[in-house]
């Protein structure tokens, strides 16, 4: 129903009016009627006696003009009808006091009030009376829309009353109910900022009297893409791939149609969810911006869209080759020398620069940029490599660089120098010289004959083997004639230096010397020794004991070499009280044993022996045995001079001279003579002078290559000239050093 319908609707009324002539009509009926009732109009006429009806009208007043609804005429009390309304009433009466419309309640609507006319006309004049129909309904909703699309956090505002048809009576209340429970009483659904969780269906009931009606609207909040969870920071090494899904990030909106950007420096470079950057360089580092977005169309407004952003930082990390500078590469040794090493790297790189040839590390730190000058020596010549390693991309790059140091000669204290070496006869030895210069050196053998340097002879003998850096002279020693000293000389265009050598002959070791006992109790001795000259090859020492009349039995064997001229303690228990002991120490090597040392001891009662015999001071021993007052020390004296005296009566010869035996603690002969079977007689006193001039060196000799350096090593890296030999001493280790004159040999 119209709203122009509705608002004909209004209360029914009676009015008889415009009686002319003799005719007298009324009407009544259809005041108040309830809709789908029945309704009946009723005309009532009175004619004057010998009038008769001809004809009759029945009009509905629509509007400003009238529509005829029913006519006829009356002929012999038969009514003859043109029913406008196509029988939709019945129309009864008898036709000549009355004529009444009747509407069943199925036809009768709110369209059917409203101002009926019934006019009845006779032979002697015409009458008609105006009748109101008024029909009481429930008010009417329609038009309301059955979706409504609305922005999340916009305002929300339908006016029920703006769809509805006010009933008769019209008075109309309101009520609006969400999910069932009431939510607003009047006509106006209002919501300001709406959530997406008011969303829903809402019924609209509209009321009267009569009844009531109900329109339903689905009230659909529209809402952006929201985005979560993704790393602010990426880190990705240069040249590798970059991927970003950002869909995996993404809640959808309302609608769920979503679609994807990023964009870079204010550029879309992708129109879709994923960022993919493959081979990725440091030029791309920045951030990247991603835009999931989706259309927001509310009813009754524009159309617009909701988006949502997330921002990543791509922190692209590499790291380049460096680059090593030296202010020159061809310097003198001491010059002052600046050296750069430069990296592109980020983050920043971990630099070092070393010294590949002399394995040292001479710079370091953690920067892109490092600079270290330093006072060049020779033994910075070589390769030099700046290695710049990235903890964050885990790659190392290195650059390398050649740097030549003009230097003289010297030995190259890196590698072990034996100045010394002892072989037998038919042995080989190899007198190595490790040199450090630049340019090479220049070798140049030559051997000591009566004082007098002479070059070394060409024979199958003397072998040289010359390298860059080092020369070996291979010496078959055929005679003792062979033994003695002989030199290098390594010279350059800077300067020259020289090493001496001795091949000195290999035997048996010499005897323990300083030999001690002290400390005797009733069961327990102390036996001490001094280590000898152990005859060029690595010696070990044994301990054997005998009661009187028994046999000997082994104490100690293998018992390692401190050194020449160190001293060596061995406690011996388990002995018997008041019994003699007969004592040996010998020492032996590869090449033989020496002469036995023979000592007697006699250990005490059953009471603890008080007696301890002190070594001297001379000894240097340090044992220093609980006497620190003046009569032990003269007590002591005492019996190193006894000692001592008894000493030199010993006879050598290893097991007979252990049948001598002596009552109280003595010292050994240092003077006790040793068998050389590989040696003449004639050279056997030289042999002896030569292990009398080295029995206290404690310097190293070679075997396996284990043994120390000389001491004279110390000073072998120095261009210091030194004075020539005497007749009755060793060579020094270096002759002529710097010195770049020329020289006889």
């Amino acid at each position: 129903m119209t709203p122009e319908v509705i608002d004909k609707l209004h209360i029914f009324i009676v009015i008889i009016t415009g009686i002319e002539g003799s005719v007298t009509v009324s009407g009544s009926g259809g005041t108040g009627i309830p809709n789908q009732q029945a309704l009946t109009l009723r005309c009532n006429y009175t004619l004057t006696p010998g009038d008769v009806v001809t004809e009759f009208t029945w009009r509905k007043r629509e509007g400003s003009s009238t529509v005829t609804i029913a006519s006829g005429s009356v002929t012999a009390q038969r009514a003859v009808f043109f029913d406008s309304w196509q029988n939709k009433g019945v129309f009864v009466g008898d036709y000549t006091s009355s004529l009444d419309i009747r509407l069943p309640s199925s036809h009768v609507t709110p369209c059917h009030a409203g101002t009926y006319a019934c006019a009845v006309d006779e032979l002697s004049g015409s009458a008609y009376v105006e009748v109101n129909a008024t029909i009481l309904y429930a008010p009417s909703i329609s038009g309301l829309p059955s979706i409504v699309q609305v922005i999340e956090l916009s305002r929300l505002r339908i006016d029920c009353s703006t769809y509805t048809t006010p009933g008769n009576p019209s008075t109309t209340t309101y009520r609006w109910t969400d999910s069932g429970s009431t939510a607003i009483t009047g006509a106006v659904l209002d919501r300001s900022n709406i959530s997406r969780h008011q969303g829903g269906i809402y019924i609209c009931t509209a009321s009267n009297t009569q009844g009531s009606a109900s329109a339903t609207v689905n009230v659909d909040i529209l809402y952006a893409p929201s985005t979560s969870g993704l790393r602010d920071l990426y880190k990705v090494n240069e040249s590798s791939r970059l991927r970003i899904d950002c869909s995996t990030y993404t809640t959808p909106g309302n609608p769920s149609t979503t679609t994807y950007r990023w964009t870079y420096g204010g550029s879309t470079i992708s129109n879709g969810a994923v960022l993919d950057r493959g081979n990725i360089s440091r030029s791309q580092v920045g951030y990247y911006i991603c835009t999931a977005s989706n259309t927001l169309t509310p009813s009754g407004g524009s159309e617009q869209q909701g988006t949502a952003t997330a921002r990543v930082s791509v922190d692209v990390q590499y790291l380049d080759t460096p680059v090593l500078v030296f202010e020159k590469s061809n310097v003198s040794e001491n010059d002052s020398l600046t050296l750069n090493c430069n990296v592109m790297s980020h983050p920043a790189a971990e630099l070092t620069v070393r010294n590949v040839d002399n394995d040292t590390t001479v710079a370091e730190g953690d920067t892109n940029a490092i600079s270290y000058t330093i006072r060049v020596q020779c033994l910075h010549n070589g390769t030099f490599v700046c290695l710049a390693y990235n903890r964050h991309t885990r790659t190392t790059t290195r650059a390398f660089y050649d740097l030549v140091v003009l230097c003289a000669p010297r030995l190259d204290t890196r590698i072990p120098f034996i100045s010394r070496l002892y072989r037998g006869l038919n042995e080989v030895a190899s007198l190595k010289a490790d040199i450090v210069c630049h340019p090479p050196p220049v070798f140049k053998w030559l051997a000591y004959l009566d004082h007098q340097r002479v070059p070394i002879p060409n024979s199958t003998f003397h072998t040289v083997i010359t390298s860059v850096h080092q020369s070996v002279l291979q010496v078959t020693v055929r005679q003792v004639a062979e033994y003695g000293k002989y030199s290098v000389q390594a010279s350059n265009d800077v300067g020259r230096t020289q090493l001496v050598y001795t091949i000195a002959p290999a035997g048996a070791p010499m005897a323990p010397g300083n030999t001690v006992v002290h400390n005797i109790t009733s069961t327990s001795l102390l036996l001490q020794w001094q280590a000898n000259f152990d005859g060029g090859s690595p010696q070990t020492f044994s301990v054997e004991y005998r009661a009187s009349g028994s046999d000997w039995r082994v104490w100690k064997e293998g018992i390692p070499d401190p050194g020449q001229g160190k001293w060596l303690t061995t406690h011996i228990n388990s002995l018997k009280p008041n019994t003699d002991y007969t004592l040996q120490i010998s020492a032996q090597n590869i090449r033989g044993t020496s002469s036995h040392v023979v000592r007697d001891a006699t250990t005490a009662g059953q009471a603890t022996c008080s007696c301890v015999t002190e070594v001297s001071d001379r000894l240097g021993i340090g044992v220093g045995i609980g006497l620190g007052v003046a009569l032990p020390m003269i007590i002591s004296l005492a019996i190193t001079a006894v000692v001592f005296y008894r000493q030199r009566s010993v006879k050598p010869g290893g097991s007979d001279a252990a049948n001598t035996k002596h009552q109280t603690s003595i010292q050994a002969d240092q003077d006790t003579l040793h068998t050389y079977s590989d040696i003449s007689d004639s050279r056997r006193s030289e042999y002896e002078d030569l292990q009398a001039s080295t029995r206290f060196r404690e310097g190293p000799k070679e075997y396996e290559h284990l043994r120390k350096t000389d001491p004279v090593r110390s000073d072998a890296y120095q261009n210091i000239p030194t004075p020539q030999s005497s007749a009755h001493g060793p060579s020094p280790l270096y002759e002529n050093q710097g010195d770049t004159s020329n020289t006889s040999f």
